[in-house]
């Protein structure tokens, strides 16, 4: 019985430790979120942008030959 218990206080040390974290990060996120918004203005209401990468091919030179079967 005490082993469970112990199981089970460790399990709730954890949780708690984890929702702690949670919780922090959540502030830092909302920090950071206000010093960009004070940094940007206007421009932080904008969009998020992607980056594409394209891939151009061209031939430079082509020639032909006969098929020698």
């Amino acid at each position: 019985m005490q082993a469970d218990a112990d199981v089970l206080q460790e399990r709730q040390r954890l949780l708690d430790d984890w929702n702690e974290y949670c919780a922090r990060r959540a502030e830092y996120v909302a920090l950071v979120d206000g010093f960009k918004r004070q940094m940007y203005g206007e421009r932080f209401a904008e969009r998020d942008f992607t980056i594409e990468n394209v891939t151009v091919e061209q031939v430079i030179e082509s020639k032909e030959e006969p098929y020698k079967a």
